[in-house]
């Protein structure tokens, strides 16, 4: 007993100076962006700086992470995230600093005295989405055909491929199946879907495009989303201007191309608490066409545009900001062309105009609150240049347009987005809940006029009338509510788990859409990730498809050789009943694989199969009885009179469009500023119906499927800048893929062999540009001079695809070598 209680005294002190050796400490990390906005997503690098134990963690949606249990020391602290500079901080003392914050700079466009560093390339264990990015400087430096244009640099990502109108398409997937976003609002066209809001090429901060396995945030697209963020102005007061000089061209003599200045303004209107940014840009274009006589071969095009931005603290963590974007265009002479002279052009105006408010509330126990009220106002028109009867001919367009329309429509969205603060219940768990409600208002007027098609010889092989179209107007609201759950399961696993719900008073149908995804780290050094994902992604109600059906009735007269008896009349009508149709929507699936290489390479591969079911489009009724034959009086003519056919085109949801894809991506990010790519896409996207049935559309054919027209089965793409002496850099592009494929039809627009059977030649580009630097007026400025099309290839856009003209298979719409030059003012330092 002595012993024992001996043991026990002395055992008792050497306790207690085990457990009072090593004190624990916790630390709070609050990070936020030059604006006092909280920065989630943001990588934590916590070393002791004796024992060199690492703590790794991620900001959350407040800009928090917190580190416990920790030995008291020194450590060395080090916050880093994509397009921002890296922060590091090397005398963390604990447990005296349980708190600290951290300020991340945006980078800019030269490097500012800030002692900060590039962040590092390495993967994100906490992306679960399908996503690329682009960022303001790759948006300015990409040397594509038109750079101030974001479409066409958008177009240099894989997966996003655009088409001869300019327009986007995503995984396969129709322009008007896409989400666009600015700032978190929807921007598209109403009743088009299409992009014609445009934004300044410098306003964009950066650009994300989903291509799958994205959050049930996102709604009302199966073709994936497109999300542009705006940048806003800081402490600092900042200035740029391109391209204040126009260029010239050598066509048909010297000549003006196209003068594109921007500008943009940006600072304080009260430090450290409101903020501005104004982005101002202007357009004129003068388009030549070679093939068509002087006086009749040019179009002058111009457009103005404006983004405003106010942000105001209200509180240390109540944000409020304030965003207005206008846009207008005109041009005299659209569609001119080899193929259509100047009469048979239109006279084409658009404008739009969105207006938002969108506050963000955030509390110290990490609930945010976001909410919003957005705007947008579209009007666009289109008229002939004068009342001559229209003709098409097998060597092209004569006399004027057939059709005059006028469009109206709005859209106010409202939405409200609660993020709850974290909990942990065998892990880590982010839960948001949201709801959003939009009305659309659409108004349309389309009249038509006769239209004739002729023969090589000049008579009449078919004549096409339109009875007259009432103003329509449509409207629709539409409600949606969803919830997604993020769980970080492991130190290198984290899932997502989302439901949607979305309605509409068009439709009255409640859409469903339950959507899962998880990543998963496979080796203890975090350089091997896997991703995978699965969906149903629903479509919203295309207003322009249902407005078809109130476009009146169409009688088409095909005329026997000579152009003088009728022999076969078709008299055709759209009808449409929204409510007997199911939802349009497409389960996707994805998998993939990303490897971080030596020298800060990135390799990743991954797989996309889409399999959309209940697309919206018009096919031909059953006949029946509808098909007569009406013969003259014998006593006047014992011929058989002309057949008369009366057909009915409904709205059906029979179509089922198909995607698959294999992306194999490259891409070096040693530093930010001399970024590459290199990435290959194997795709096939179809359908089972290929023919999209319009009032407008002349071609004549039993529906059928086969390849999408902006399939591209196989693309390569490669783009980059490389530092060179002298302060030099060299911006390229490459892209090669396989031609667009087009339809085949004879001197009546009837098809002649299956849809999209032929298609255009191989697309091969390669653009050069060197650009300079250099400090004069005590001001930055950027010269750059370069080559687009170096090879010289064609790469023609349009075709005669007659196959009753002499010139069948002659392409049109070519491209040229040609020499670019932009004077980009930078600022000061």
């Amino acid at each position: 007993m002595l012993l024992l209680a001996s043991t026990c005294l002395l055992w008792s002190p050497l306790r207690a100076k085990a457990n009072v050796s090593v004190p624990q400490a916790r630390l709070l990390i609050t990070v936020v962006d030059d604006n006092g906005r909280p920065v989630a997503g943001a990588r934590a690098s916590l070393e002791h700086t004796e024992t060199g134990n690492l703590r790794t963690g991620e900001t959350d949606h407040v800009g928090r992470c917190a580190f416990s249990d920790l030995p008291a020391g020194m450590y060395r602290l080090r916050v880093e995230k994509e397009r921002f500079y890296t922060v590091t901080v090397s005398d963390v003392r604990l447990p005296e600093n349980e708190a600290i914050e951290i300020v991340l700079h945006r980078r800019q466009e030269f490097v500012e005295v800030i002692e900060v560093t590039p962040s590092s390339s390495v993967l994100d264990p906490w992306q679960t989405a399908a996503r690329v990015e682009l960022s303001a400087s790759e948006i300015l430096t990409l040397p594509t055909p038109v750079m101030r244009d974001l479409r066409y640099a958008l177009a240099m990502l894989p997966g996003v491929v655009q088409d001869p109108s300019g327009n986007l398409h995503l995984a396969g997937s129709a322009t008007s199946q896409t989400l666009m976003t600015l700032d978190g609002f929807t921007i598209t066209h109403p009743i088009t879907g299409r992009l014609d809001l445009r934004v300044s090429v410098d306003a964009i901060r950066e650009v994300s495009v989903h291509h799958s396995r994205y959050s049930a945030e996102y709604g009302r697209s199966s073709g994936g989303v497109l999300d542009l963020r705006t940048a806003m102005g800081d402490d600092r007061f900042r200035f740029s201007a391109t391209d204040v000089l126009p260029s010239l061209q050598h066509r048909k003599g010297i000549h003006l191309n196209n003068w594109t200045p921007r500008a943009t303004f940006s600072g304080p209107l009260r430090k450290k608490r409101a903020w501005f940014s104004e982005a101002a840009e202007g357009e004129y274009d003068v388009t030549i066409v070679e093939e068509l006589p002087r006086g009749a071969d040019r179009n002058r095009a111009w457009r103005l545009g404006n983004l405003t931005k106010v942000q105001v603290n209200a509180s240390a963590s109540h944000l409020l900001t304030l965003t207005l974007l206008t846009h207008r265009f005109r041009s005299p002479y659209d569609g001119l062309s080899r193929f259509v002279p100047r009469e048979t052009t239109r006279r084409v105006s658009q404008g739009a105009d969105f207006f938002a408010l969108k506050g963000q509330v955030y509390r110290p126990d990490g609930l945010l609150l976001e909410y919003g009220m957005g705007l947008a106002h579209f009007r666009d028109a289109e008229h002939p240049r004068g009342d001559a009867p229209y003709h098409l001919s097998p060597e092209g367009s004569g006399g004027h347009f057939f059709r005059t329309a006028e469009r109206r429509a709005h859209r106010l969205q409202g939405m409200v987005n609660l993020t709850l603060p974290s909990f942990f219940w065998r892990g880590r768990h982010e839960v948001k809940i949201g709801t959003e409600w939009i009305h659309i208002g659409a108004r349309e007027h389309i009249r038509r006029r006769q239209l004739i098609i002729i023969r090589e010889d000049g008579t009449p092989v078919r004549a096409v009338s339109f009875s007259a179209a009432p103003e329509t107007q449509l409207t629709n609201m539409e409600l949606a509510f969803y919830g997604q759950n993020r769980w970080v399961f492991a130190s290198r696993g984290v899932a997502e788990l989302g439901l949607r719900f979305d309605w509409d008073s068009l439709h009255r149908t409640v859409r469903w859409s339950p959507r899962a995804a998880a990543s998963y780290l496979l080796t203890a050094d975090r350089r091997t990730k896997l991703t995978g994902g699965l969906g149903l992604f629903h479509d919203a109600t295309p207003l322009e498809v249902v407005l078809r059906s109130r476009s009146g009735r169409r009688q088409d007269l095909f005329y026997a050789g000579g152009g003088r008896a009728v022999e076969e009349i078709i008299e055709t009508a759209f009808r449409a009943d929204v409510r007997a149709l199911a939802s349009p929507r497409a389960f996707i699936w994805s998998l993939g694989v990303e490897r971080q290489l030596p020298a800060a390479f990135v390799l990743s591969l991954e797989f996309l199969q889409k399999r959309g079911h209940h697309g919206w489009g018009y096919q031909p009724a059953p006949e029946g009885e509808g098909a007569t034959r009406a013969r003259s009086d014998p006593a006047v003519s014992p011929a058989v009179g002309p057949l008369t056919r009366h057909q009915v085109f409904e709205l059906r949801d029979h179509k089922r469009d198909r995607y698959d894809a294999f992306q194999l991506t490259l891409r070096w990010n040693l530093r930010e500023t001399h970024p590459l790519l290199a990435s290959y896409v194997r795709s096939r996207a179809r359908s089972n119906a290929v023919l999209d049935f319009a009032p407008d559309l002349l071609v004549l054919g039993a529906q059928a499927g086969g390849p999408l027209p902006w399939d591209t089965p196989h693309r390569f793409l490669l783009w980059g800048w490389a530092p060179l002496p002298k302060r030099f850099t060299l911006a390229y592009a490459l892209e090669w893929r396989d031609g667009y494929p087009f339809l085949v039809v004879n001197e009546a627009q009837r098809l002649v062999e299956p849809p999209n059977r032929r298609r255009l030649p191989t697309y091969f580009s390669l653009n050069l540009h060197l650009e300079r630097r250099f400090r004069f007026l005590g001001l930055h400025w950027a010269l750059r001079a370069g080559i687009n099309n170096v090879t010289n290839r064609p790469n023609p856009s349009t075709v005669n695809n007659n196959v009753d003209s002499p010139h069948f298979l002659s392409w049109g719409g070519m491209e040229r070598r040609t020499f670019v030059g932009r004077l980009r003012l930078l600022g000061r330092k």
